[in-house]
């Protein structure tokens, strides 16, 4: 799907990580959502003037304890963040109009709608041809095929299935939607382990412990990937908790479906 260039006043690429933070919305959650942004914001200015680059990611990482710490703002020279309110107010009714949120039982209280869990989605890349989408798509189904063949990797391809823009009526796409089932090739836990570390071996790389764990299956995704940014791979939860449709193309491909949406994010 498309998104407006600006809604409620904000950039597209705003609306989508709003839309991100969580299925239910408020006023508040907006205002502490731009609240946070101006503090990155900040941050950012503090770095590109002199402040110690190293420091970045911790500041960002505990922006809930200094975003309010007046002491330590007023120390490096940050004036309070102002007032949020209206800035969130106007998103709040930008979101309603355009059908992404709709209202709860609950006054004050919204929650996504289907378009609004789609809108999530997007990507803000170069867009491509229908054209484009199915080469794409046939040079991963030829490499799904060829992975069950390679009896040395951990895994093999049992399904695949596309959703969002990729099985929809258009030739104009931002990027393919895909859910891969994989399963290992050895159910004997041993054996599996003892191939995990075979394909980490021949790989000639120093891998961390917890990334070892997964090694082969990480392995497994990236040949499937082959590099190509047109492809963003997710959960089946995904497809469940935004109720969409999808389709099953791998080992063959099979009607669309509508998912039922999970009752946890009802």
């Amino acid at each position: 799907m498309k998104l407006k260039p600006t809604i409620g006043g904000q950039p597209a690429k705003i609306v989508r990580d709003v839309l991100r933070d969580g299925t239910y919305v408020t006023l508040d959650d907006l205002i502490e959502f731009f609240r946070r942004q101006r503090y990155f914001d900040d941050i950012d200015e503090l770095i590109a003037n002199g402040h110690p680059k190293g420091t970045r990611s911790f500041l960002r990482r505990e922006w809930q304890t200094y975003i309010d710490d007046k002491d330590w703002r007023r120390r490096i020279g940050l004036k309070p963040i102002p007032s949020q309110a209206a800035v969130a107010q106007a998103l709040l009714d930008g979101l309603l109009a355009e059908g992404l949120i709709e209202p709860q039982t609950k006054p004050g209280h919204y929650q996504t709608t289907q378009v609004g869990d789609s809108a999530r989605l997007v990507k803000f890349s170069a867009r491509f041809s229908r054209a484009k989408a199915e080469e794409a798509v046939a040079g991963l189904l030829q490499r799904a095929t060829e992975i069950n063949t390679r009896k040395e990797l951990t895994h093999r391809v049992l399904r695949i299935f596309a959703f969002g823009s990729y099985i929809a009526d258009t030739d104009d796409l931002g990027d393919i939607d895909l859910v891969v089932e994989l399963a290992r090739r050895n159910k004997d836990k041993e054996a599996h382990q003892a191939a995990n570390q075979a394909r980490i071996k021949a790989s000639g790389r120093h891998i961390e412990f917890m990334q070892s764990l997964f090694f082969g299956q990480r392995e497994v995704e990236l040949i499937l990937k082959a590099k190509n940014p047109r492809f963003s791979f997710h959960y089946m939860s995904d497809i469940e908790g935004f109720g969409t449709n999808y389709q099953q193309i791998f080992p063959e491909k099979g009607p669309i479906l509508t998912a039922t949406k999970s009752a946890d994010d009802k």
